[in-house]
């Protein structure tokens, strides 16, 4: 079928079946029999949405444990939780922050931890290797 007619023209889908008649194929869409529920917004109905309450379309779950990435406190499995307080400097000498521009990111979640010297002083959960979130570890 030609793209223009097709409502799925990136995957095959020769029958074109579109059960709630919402234009998108029923292999492109996130809800095909016409769930309404996107608590975040996302693209991705709360049904099936591994993260319900974050927005996180691409539905990356990096351990497999059924949490999104976008709200699940160990990304990459099981890890005792470490905190560290320490000045911004500090965090990205030591590999658990980045630099742009002036300010600090936490490496992992990209929280940004303010401005990128020894003045400003942060807690970094490191919540999986090489993962760091602005923060106490959970409980």
């Amino acid at each position: 079928m030609l793209d223009g007619a097709d409502n799925c023209p990136n995957v095959a889908n020769a029958d074109q079946a579109d059960n709630d008649n919402d234009g998108i194929g029923n292999v492109c869409d996130s809800t095909p029999d016409g769930e309404t529920s996107d608590s975040d917004s996302d693209g991705v109905s709360d049904s099936l949405d591994n993260c319900p309450l974050v927005a996180n379309s691409d539905q990356l779950d990096s351990d497999a444990d059924g949490v999104g990435d976008a709200c699940d406190s160990t990304p990459n499995g099981d890890y005792q939780c470490t905190e560290t307080t320490s000045s911004n400097y500090a965090h990205v000498q030591a590999n658990r922050a980045t630099t742009n521009g002036s300010y600090a990111y936490a490496l992992g979640s990209g929280d940004n931890l303010g401005l990128y010297n020894t003045f400003y002083t942060s807690t970094l959960a490191q919540t999986s290797a090489g993962y760091y979130e602005l923060g106490s570890c959970p409980n």
